[in-house]
């Protein structure tokens, strides 16, 4: 109130549990409240919080909305969100390549250094087959993995491109399922590779 200035008081033990935003609502929707000089604390008081170097001023505004529209159902850009999906499988498509030649490039160097390990009379032939045999398996795994992503982005791709009826929800859907298919397979090559 401009009448009425209040000396500095700290917040107590009780408003602290609130959030700032709780202690605001609780302050200014209280509409019965009055200060000690008989005006209205909703719409009279100006409160003032400081911490540290910040300072902030609030005060009570009453607004008078003209109307509010809700929608049941926002619209939706789906030729963006094709687009969108259509750049992601490229992307994606791009990526899993390099990727699958990085550990096609890691099975031949892992391979050459078991060979290596393997060269003295110490050490088994048969554990060399074990550990080459486990290495062609994850070799062919990462072919057949790379050859049956290609083959999906590239049907999805054609279909998005070709005839415009794909069904929007598995389009938008093939880049998150996609991505979680590259991270399941490299994350099992990973723990068998480093086995």
């Amino acid at each position: 109130c401009n009448s009425v200035v209040t000396p500095l008081v700290y917040i107590s033990e009780t408003t602290w549990k609130l959030s700032f935003g709780k202690f605001l609502e609780s302050f200014f929707y209280n509409h019965n409240v009055t200060l000690v000089c008989g005006c209205q604390m909703q719409a009279a008081a100006v409160l003032y919080f400081g911490c540290g170097r910040l300072a902030a001023r609030l005060t009570f505004e009453k607004i008078k909305p003209f109307g509010v529209y809700v929608r049941r159902h926002l619209p939706i850009e789906k030729g963006f969100h094709r687009r969108e999906a259509v750049r992601q499988l490229e992307q994606i498509s791009v990526a899993s390549s390099e990727l699958f030649c990085l550990f096609d490039k890691h099975i031949e160097k892992v391979s050459r250094e078991a060979r290596s390990l393997f060269g003295s009379a110490v050490n088994r032939p048969e554990h060399l087959q074990t550990v080459l045999s486990e290495l062609n398996m994850i070799g062919s795994e990462v072919d057949h993995a790379a050859k049956t992503l290609q083959e999906k982005i590239a049907s999805v791709s054609d279909k998005c491109q070709h005839e415009g009826g794909i069904v929007q929800e598995a389009l938008f859907r093939f880049p998150w399922y996609s991505r979680r298919y590259l991270v399941m397979l490299t994350s099992a090559w990973n723990e068998r590779l480093s086995a």
